[in-house]
């Protein structure tokens, strides 16, 4: 990180989702669509990092892949590929192998540690930080809570995720893409 990009202050929008957050006046962006909107803008690089993700995730795992194949970097760490349904796992072996893709099970020290984050960092400029997993329930129908952020976190955040990613990649945790 840069001393520039230390400087930068930051901005937070509120996200959520339900119904009776989204879309009653209150003015607040819905993950769905922040989510859509900064995969499909990402110019360099997008960074993810969750528990698990349903299958209504497919379509974004599609834009991902797009983003991918039109030389954007994705990388993306998962607790646990098992955790994850069957068409989901069926879906990310099959990932473009231009997809980063790390189990975070794998360089557990004890069975009670788990990567239980929701996180999505673009270009080290734009980040979601929230409590909705990556699913229908969580970016859709759940009530649930969010930030959007810009401007220095976002910085701190993706390299928060570079080391995660790093920390998996030296204990062999790349499954897909690695």
């Amino acid at each position: 990180m840069t001393e520039a990009q230390r400087r930068l202050s930051d901005a937070v929008t509120l996200l959520a989702t339900g119904i009776d957050l989204v879309g009653a006046g209150r003015g607040v962006r819905s993950f769905d669509g922040m989510l859509e909107e900064l995969i499909e803008g990402a110019r360099q690089k997008i960074q993810i990092a969750a528990y698990r993700f349903d299958p209504d995730f497919l379509r974004y795992f599609d834009l991902l892949e797009k983003r991918a194949e039109e030389g954007v970097e994705v990388v993306i760490v998962c607790d646990a590929l098992e955790r994850n349904e069957a068409s989901v796992r069926q879906r990310i072996e099959r990932l473009s192998p231009r997809i980063n893709m790390f189990d975070y099970s794998a360089r557990r020290r004890d069975r009670f540690e788990i990567l239980h984050t929701k996180v999505m960092v673009v270009d080290g400029r734009h980040a979601i930080v929230g409590s909705a997993n990556f699913g229908f329930g969580g970016l859709v129908t759940n009530v649930e809570l969010g930030v959007y952020l810009t401007g220095a976190t976002p910085w701190k955040l993706a390299d928060m995720l570079d080391h995660l990613a790093s920390v998996c990649r030296r204990n062999g945790a790349g499954f897909a893409g690695d």
